[in-house]
């Protein structure tokens, strides 16, 4: 650190040409740090080739996967005006999220820190460089969500987060795998053998999750979202086919009280539950600035789509309980069914990938105690062997968890808030106190709080409500 130091002072003196005599090197004018800011910005490559149009469907990939058919149940839990409010809530609190997780990388050192997503601000720099300075760097292989966790909470802050991030990537996971053996079981390819439908599941993820990073899963994402569109528009054919010529009307209050509520909430924060890979999906750019914008366009075309997609199926479907392709009849001998279940099945093999390869940048850097090698061959060959165990790992837990719905709904109360909606404004409050402005101190303070209560209340109640039925 000291020889850095040593480096930007001279590279100063160099550009700026000031006499020592007249402005001492322990003290930063403004042309001196305008030069340091330059200097250090300069140290800043990208590692990503994802353009900002493949991060917005990698982002709304992630997001639109089999979670999508439970909106119409959550829409008949929350009701008209809380799904529809809600949603573009929702959607505005993790765009709030991702940006203050970028700017959280305007206060870490300057040896550690990815390209910034805003504009450069001296004051705010240098008040972070000379602090956080002093601080030991963190273990080598930390993601950098983990190192801006280390730089604000230390070494116990760095453990609970890399839990908290393993039990999200990991619950996904295995509700996603959960789903898709279900599709896959009342179609003509299962095998009727819970484990080896499982095991061939595997075989397709394991190779889709090997890629270095989520940039190279743009295409992948783009027919994943296709052929999502393509299976509500069969559903809905099919919803309108059955209707009944009395429809019921929907109501525009939850039903159920705090219960409706909570399940609600449970299953469209799932749905959002990008703001955990905010940092992947920023590594991941040819142009990292952009992540904010990126963000915007996709998760307000996603709760968009999600309130066509909550309302249109729930009209259609209104005694619905579960997800939606229970509502297709489960004979073997028709086609469009079959179908459908196998095109969710390669949505959800689509969007594995997108929880896998995070998950896979953790654990590599955590369990893998063998020397760093530089042959690409023998670093590709450790990749996919991390991926394939995750896969395999989750297929094995996935034989004993609970149904789908309440999996997603566990998961997105717990998780997904805590990681999304708690820690974020935290890590900004802790690293920026020194040179924030009150109204942003402020409004971290509200979001944190807020963001206790929702994951607290509505984790108790699905965790209660998971209990009593399991209880019967």
């Amino acid at each position: 650190m000291a020889s850095t130091n040593s480096t930007n002072h001279a590279r100063v003196n160099d550009d700026t040409s000031i006499p020592m005599g007249e402005d001492s090197p322990l003290l930063f004018s403004p042309s001196r740090r305008e030069s340091l800011i330059t200097a250090v910005v300069e140290e800043e490559v990208p590692i990503g080739n994802a353009s900002v149009f493949a991060t917005m469907v990698n982002m709304a990939k992630a997001c639109m996967g089999p979670g999508c058919l439970v909106l119409p149940f959550a829409a008949r839990q929350g009701g008209l005006w809380l799904h529809t409010v809600g949603l573009l809530a929702i959607a505005v609190w993790n765009i709030y999220i991702v940006r203050r997780l970028c700017q959280c990388l305007d206060y870490l050192p300057a040896t550690v820190r990815a390209p910034t997503v805003t504009t450069p601000n001296p004051t705010r720099k240098l008040r972070r460089d000379t602090h956080n300075n002093n601080k030991p760097p963190p273990p080598e292989g930390t993601a950098m969500f983990g190192q801006v966790v280390w730089y604000a909470l230390g070494k116990k802050g760095l453990f609970a987060l890399d839990l908290l991030m393993l039990l999200f990537l990991l619950g996904i996971l295995i509700a996603y795998i959960n789903a898709m053996r279900s599709f896959l079981r009342d179609t003509p390819l299962s095998t009727q053998s819970p484990l080896l439908d499982a095991l061939l599941l595997v075989a397709i993820m394991g190779p889709l999750s090997s890629v270095p990073h989520m940039g190279y899963l743009s295409k992948a994402s783009a027919l994943g979202l296709v052929v999502l569109a393509a299976t509500f528009v069969v559903i809905g054919i099919y919803g309108v086919q059955q209707q009944q010529q009395q429809s019921t009307p929907l109501h525009g209050t939850p039903q159920e009280g705090l219960w409706g509520i909570s399940q609600w909430f449970g299953s469209v924060v799932f749905s959002f539950g990008v703001a955990p890979l905010t940092y992947n999906f920023r590594s991941s750019m040819a142009d990292p600035t952009q992540m904010v914008t990126a963000t915007t366009v996709s998760l307000m075309s996603v709760a968009l789509a999600y309130m066509g997609i909550g309302i249109f199926f729930w009209a259609l479907f209104p005694t619905l309980q579960g997800d939606l392709l229970q509502a297709l009849p489960t004979n073997q001998g028709f086609v469009w069914p079959s179908l459908t279940r196998l095109a969710m099945v390669l949505v959800g093999l689509t969007t594995v990938p997108l929880l896998v390869v995070p998950c896979g940048e953790l654990l590599e850097g955590k369990l893998i105690m063998a020397p760093r090698s530089n042959n690409n061959n023998h670093h590709h060959k450790r990749r996919i062997l991390v991926r394939c165990g995750i896969c395999l790992f989750a297929v094995g837990v996935s034989l004993y968890v609970p149904g789908f719905v309440d999996v997603l709904s566990f998961v997105g109360c717990c998780c997904v808030a805590c990681l999304g909606f708690c820690i974020p404004p935290l890590l900004h409050l802790l690293l920026g106190y020194r040179s924030q402005p009150t109204h942003s101190m402020i409004l971290d303070a509200v979001m944190l709080v807020w963001g206790i209560f929702a994951t607290v209340v509505s984790t108790t109640y699905t965790f209660r409500q998971i209990s009593t039925a399991a209880g019967n």
